[in-house]
């Protein structure tokens, strides 16, 4: 029996070695920006210095002294890019002094070519650029493709600053008091003479009650309740509030008012391989209470963790997990069998 446990721990440690990924063993110094190809990393060569993609990241290596080396950028001039060295000459840009590198500020994100920072969240109203920038300030907003200003979705009106759900009579009103008799939860909007429901509140496909917003778990009828409180990634499956295939639980801090901070579980796009970061929890690619996520955030963008090449998904290192807990588990229940003998 000691030797059968023997030979596990040996198994055990060979399979630890095959499956970790071999570019772990390059010295973490010498890693530097993404890359798919070799000519992505020809910005760092030099007539001594020659530069190559390696499992994903450009490595340089000085043709004179023979060792790798850092890669640096043989043109010197400002970024007018996001994820690029600093000085940051952007506006709404800033300097993270612990990699050098430009970020837009907190309350700033990218756009698609990563040339500007515009604002995170849009009011309705007000010009815009994604759906994401009005869903930050808005439930039930989009991005209007013609005006291009955040609006309401279809089936919601505009009060002020939020979207009130409209009821499948859309029964009329000349005051707050003429709605009551068309059922609970509603109010009259004046300048459109209609009844909505009234804020934390849905009219859903089925019924023509105003229904209540739901948080993650809760009972709900309709999936327009728990896009109320979690986002357009939520949905009502099995009578019960929770995130679509594609999405992933995550927990977003929100202002209750100006001297406390609550917390919600909203619906967040699963990332992707290269979407822009700041953080290593901008980069969510698995449930919240996973012991470990798969990605990383490394210069600016989502990456595999562990060095792997950057590929969709990271299955690889989840495969390379799974195994070593399977083989410690396999040596624990020998060593409890040995005990037992």
């Amino acid at each position: 029996m000691i030797k059968l446990i023997g030979w596990v721990i040996w198994i055990y440690i060979a399979a630890s070695l095959v499956v970790r990924p071999a570019v772990a063993m390059v010295p973490e110094e010498i890693m530097e920006v993404a890359c798919a190809e070799d000519e992505h990393c020809h910005y760092y060569e030099t007539e001594n210095v020659t530069s190559s993609c390696v499992h994903g990241l450009c490595h340089c290596f000085n043709n004179q002294t023979n060792v790798n080396v850092t890669c640096e950028p043989n043109i010197l001039h400002t970024t007018n890019i996001i994820g690029g060295n600093c000085p940051c000459m952007l506006p709404h840009a800033e300097c993270h002094q612990a990699d050098y590198l430009c970020y837009c500020e907190d309350d700033y994100v990218p756009t698609i070519d990563r040339r500007r920072c515009i604002p995170k969240q849009v009011p309705l109203g007000e010009p815009c650029e994604s759906d994401e920038q009005c869903l930050f300030s808005t439930v039930f907003s989009h991005c209007d493709g013609s005006t291009r200003n955040c609006s309401c979705d279809a089936g919601f009106l505009r009060n002020d600053s939020i979207c009130l759900s409209q009821t499948k009579l859309r029964a009329k009103c000349d005051d707050r008091m003429s709605c009551t008799q068309h059922g609970q939860h509603k109010i009259c909007l004046p300048e459109v003479g209609e009844c909505v429901c009234e804020q934390g509140y849905v009219s859903a496909n089925t019924s023509e009650e105003c229904l209540p917003g739901r948080k993650l778990h809760e009972d709900c009828q309709d999936a327009s309740q728990c896009y109320a409180f979690m986002g357009p990634g939520a949905t009502c499956e099995n009578g019960k509030c929770q995130c679509r295939v594609e999405y992933t639980i995550v927990t977003r801090k929100t202002k209750e008012n100006r001297y406390s901070i609550a917390l919600e579980k909203i619906c967040a796009p699963l990332a992707e391989v290269g979407q822009y970061c700041t953080l290593n929890e901008h980069c969510h690619n698995g449930p919240e209470d996973e012991d470990e996520q798969l990605m990383e955030c490394d210069h600016g963008e989502c990456a595999c963790r562990f060095g792997l090449k950057n590929k969709v998904p990271c299955s690889s290192t989840a495969s390379s997990v799974k195994i070593k807990k399977i083989l410690l588990c396999i040596i624990l229940a020998m060593t409890g069998l040995q005990m037992h003998v």
